[in-house]
């Protein structure tokens, strides 16, 4: 049956790859947090928002990377990114970065279709919003947009 080719299909996956999804030993674990941009005047909706601060995050401290990315709603259940961050910044391949990841839901269409609202929403909107709250980079060389699939198309045109 198709339930069982699939449920076959991610044992595997996780049988060969399944290293690769796990926290390291020198990786401490970060913060999770839900958060729900308020209803803005360019997309007329609220967002939910989940955002990723890295270990020992200080919110007087320097301000760290920023990664935006898209179809946040499958973080962490398809996409481990919390683990994925702590690893890399526990083994020193990135800085200390704060992840904002922007649920999609039924609007992913309109969206992540480089959609020149959406980018507008993304810059005079989540961003600023963003910054209010946490210490982040205004350097764009320690920003990155990106995301599954369609997002990460938009990744690449809005960056």
């Amino acid at each position: 049956s198709p339930d069982r080719t699939a449920i076959r299909f991610i044992e595997n996956l996780l049988k060969n790859f399944g290293h690769h999804i796990q926290r390291c030993q020198q990786a401490q674990e970060s913060r999770l947090q839900l958060w729900r941009q308020e209803r803005g005047c360019i997309l007329g909706e609220e967002r939910n928002i989940k955002i990723y601060t890295p270990p020992g995050y200080n919110a007087d401290g320097k301000p760290c990377a920023l990664l935006i990315y898209f179809d946040g709603e499958v973080v962490p259940f398809m996409v481990p990114l919390g683990i994925v961050l702590d690893n890399l910044i526990a083994k020193e391949k990135i800085p200390p970065t704060i992840a904002v990841m922007v649920s999609s839901g039924a609007t992913r269409a309109r969206d992540l279709a480089c959609s020149p609202k959406f980018a507008d929403f993304l810059v005079k909107e989540l961003v600023p919003n963003l910054r209010s709250r946490f210490r982040v980079t205004t350097d764009p060389k320690q920003t990155v947009v990106s995301g599954f699939s369609l997002g990460r198309i938009d990744g690449l045109v809005f960056s």
